[in-house]
């Protein structure tokens, strides 16, 4: 910065008013031309200059009061001049929060030495039986009461000490005012008002700056009513209540995040105070005014929070929260500016506030319902909700069945909630699952189902109808494991509503026939029928469902066409005879049991004898284990006869049942142990030949002497071949 910035000797007394003003006007020659370009390189030399103007201007006020010198008048014009220039400089700075912040102590210093009157109790009483001159010196003191509050409060957050410093001389103003008399014309009144609200405001502002809450909460209570009415309609109101709200807003958002509850309610509790007072100093104004109504509402919402949040420590606060919330509707249903957005923050607030006072299912449903009805569809949205209904599902079932009922409506209606349809959807199946009325569950989500085929530019992809089918199917499942027979065919069922056509060639026959089983041990067979005629017929698991229907109802000749039918489709598999053979047999239809061996064999024989076939001799097995336990039943003579007619039917002798079996483990046995495979037989030979050899024991003096014989040559049999195996092993 350039020139040579003379030093002030602040400790000297003696010096006169006139050499005081040229060192002000000295300083202010360098200083201004360089804040008239300001650049932040320079910073440091312009606060060192601003901050030797203030301290010039302070003692030329305290030499000015104590000097007899008529002199003065000469200088206090152009310091009063040089000094509102500085000020305005400093506004115009701060609106790029490029300002030195000591702009502000030397304009006002410079003001202050610029003053027309003494502004100290001894140079008042002069004037005070002057009315002219008394109201004059109102204006003076309320002038610089409110420019030394607002220098004061823009020093404090970069240098607290000056920042007191001009604060306290603020105090000596404001006691000053308050010893002169009331005046009563309005517009003085108005102005001593104004300053000394300022001033209070100020003294608040840098106490909580400085973290001093018992101050800052003093100060605020000395601003009082009388004062707040005669500033009204609005003035320097709205920036009152502003800084108060502000502390309040502060200390309810000062433990948040980690802090526990308790922590979290004190500092609540410490906030409504300062949100009564905001809220009282607003009640003040006129209901109809815009900026009052607005004001108010941002009020009762932080104060039904800070009520909301102390009920940890004050349970009785939860009324008051709930108190402060209507009337913030009822203000909020009366205002002009009201927004959806608005709304929305209060119905939230509305709920915590129902969940935590456990209300009924009115309550929630004032609150949730227009929710919903308002709610933007975008994903983060939907998701907060659908996590709020979560969370109250178990306690109010049938208002959150409503409330997701309703926004699987919205999000089909409106294109901008199709991208997260498939999720309502699903919450809404995974909360129907939860409520005890079966039907209603099944209702529920097939009314969704129904809304999502009426609704237009939408419908499931591949995805999205898998993931449906996979969860129908374990609910499904989750009811078959436990016997709920009728429960399980429902959800099956879902599987095959139209809105599934995207996936209908995979999963469509599937869901039929798994709902057509469970029928069936429902013993509802005229629905299963129903389902088994939607099934594909030419599908063998469609003919095996028949023939278990027709078995379960004793209908053999049903039962003996559905075995024949199935043996013939393009898919029939083997297993499904050995699951049939063991169904007739249980049921002791000689019929049957013959029907189904003979069908059983023929694609034994149709297969040929491939050397190795597992699965051919996996049947095998079967059938021996089947022949053994019929020749060990009491009714063995029943099943011989039926062995004699199928051996006489050419195709296969009971004599040779096992054999055959013994040749294939032999051959099967052989080529395990050129390939080096672990052998699969040993155990099985291992049962056969005891378990025929038990036979034929038990069958001593009841069979014929050739079936005896026979029985235990092939015992003998299967023993060597078991030898064998093991010796290769």
């Amino acid at each position: 910065m350039p020139g040579k910035r003379r030093k002030i000797d602040e400790a000297s007394g003696k010096q006169s008013l006139e050499a005081l003003f040229e060192e002000i006007k000295a300083v202010l020659a360098i200083v201004k031309p360089v804040l008239a370009k300001f650049d932040q390189k320079e910073a440091n030399d312009v606060a060192q200059a601003l901050h030797s103007i203030a301290k010039l201007g302070e003692s030329f006020t305290r030499l000015r009061n104590a000097s007899k010198d008529e002199e003065v008048v000469r200088f206090i014009d152009h310091l009063d001049v040089e000094g509102v220039s500085l000020w305005n400089i400093s506004i115009f700075m701060a609106k790029n929060d490029d300002v030195p912040k000591d702009v502000f102590a030397a304009g006002f210093r410079l003001i202050e030495a610029g003053l027309d009157f003494d502004p100290s109790p001894e140079g008042g009483r002069a004037y005070q039986y002057n009315l002219i001159i008394l109201n004059s010196l109102f204006l003076v003191l309320a002038s610089i009461l409110e420019l030394s509050s607002k220098s004061g409060i823009a020093l404090a957050a970069a240098d607290a000490e000056l920042a007191d410093e001009v604060l306290t001389n603020a105090a000596s103003y404001e006691r000053r005012l308050d010893e002169l008399p009331h005046s009563v014309d309005p517009s003085i009144a108005r102005d001593r008002a104004r300053a000394t609200v300022v001033y209070y405001t100020s003294r608040m502002e840098a106490a909580w700056e400085q973290n001093n809450l018992d101050v800052a909460s003093y100060m605020m209570k000395k601003i009082n009513d009388r004062q707040i009415e005669i500033l009204l309609p609005q003035d320097v109101v709205d920036g009152v209540v502003s800084r108060i709200l502000e502390i309040g807003q502060s200390l309810l958002k000062r433990k948040s995040g980690d802090s526990t509850e308790e922590e979290r309610a004190r500092a609540a509790a410490q906030s409504i105070p300062w949100l009564q007072r905001s809220l009282a100093i607003v009640d003040k104004g006129p209901r109809d005014a815009v900026w009052l109504s607005a004001r108010r509402r941002v009020i009762l919402r932080n104060l039904a929070r800070a009520y909301f949040l102390s009920s940890a420590d004050h349970p009785e606060n939860l009324d008051r929260a709930d108190a402060a919330l209507t009337e913030c509707l009822t203000e909020l249903d009366q205002s002009k500016d009201a927004s959806v957005q608005e709304y929305q923050q209060l119905r939230w607030m509305c709920l915590a506030l129902c969940k935590k006072r456990k209300t009924s299912d009115e309550s929630f449903s004032k609150a949730l319902l227009p929710l919903i009805e308002d709610s933007p569809l975008d994903e983060d949205s939907i998701k907060d909700i659908l996590l709020e209904l979560k969370s109250i599902s178990k306690s109010h079932s049938a208002i959150v069945t409503q409330a997701l009922q309703r926004l699987v409506q919205r999000t089909l209606n409106h294109v901008d909630g199709h991208p997260v349809a498939d999720k309502v959807i699903f919450a809404l199946i995974m909360h129907m699952r939860t409520i005890p009325d079966h039907e209603s569950c099944i209702k529920s989500i097939h009314a969704a189902l129904d809304d999502v085929t009426a609704s237009e530019g939408y419908t499931f992809d591949r995805t999205s109808a898998f993931a449906f089918l996979t969860t129908f199917w374990q609910f499904g499942d989750h009811n078959y494991d436990r016997k709920r027979w009728g429960h399980a065919a429902d959800w099956y069922m879902l599987g095959t509503h139209p809105i599934f056509e995207v996936v209908a060639d995979v999963t469509g026959s599937k869901c039929l026939r798994k709902a057509a089983l469970a029928r069936i041990y429902d013993q509802d067979y005229t629905s299963a029928k129903t389902l088994i005629e939607r099934c594909p017929s030419r599908d063998a698991p469609t003919h095996y469902l028949s023939f278990l229907s027709a078995v379960n109802q004793a209908q053999t000749e049903d039962a003996i066409r559905a075995i024949e039918m199935m043996a013939r489709a393009p898919d029939f598999d083997r297993k499904m005879l050995l699951l049939a053979t063991s169904l007739a047999r249980d049921a002791q239809d000689r019929t049957l049991l013959h029907a189904v061996l003979v069908a059983l064999l023929d694609t034994l024989k149709s297969d040929g004898q491939e050397d190795g076939n597992q699965e051919r001799i996996t049947l095998i097995r079967c059938m021996i284990r089947l022949v053994l336990q019929m020749m060990e039943d009491p009714d063995a003579d029943l099943y011989v006869t039926l062995i004699a007619e199928i051996v006489e039917a050419n195709y296969l002798s009971r004599s040779k049942l096992v054999p055959l079996l013994l040749s294939h483990s032999r051959i099967v046995a052989s080529k395990a142990l050129k390939e080096g495979k672990e052998l699969a037989f040993g155990t099985d030979l291992s049962w056969l030949w005891r378990s025929t050899y038990n036979a034929a024991v038990k069958g001593i003096g009841v069979w014929g002497d050739d079936h005896v014989t026979d029985m235990f040559g092939i015992a003998s049999q299967a023993r060597f071949v078991h030898t064998d195996v093991l010796l290769a092993d």
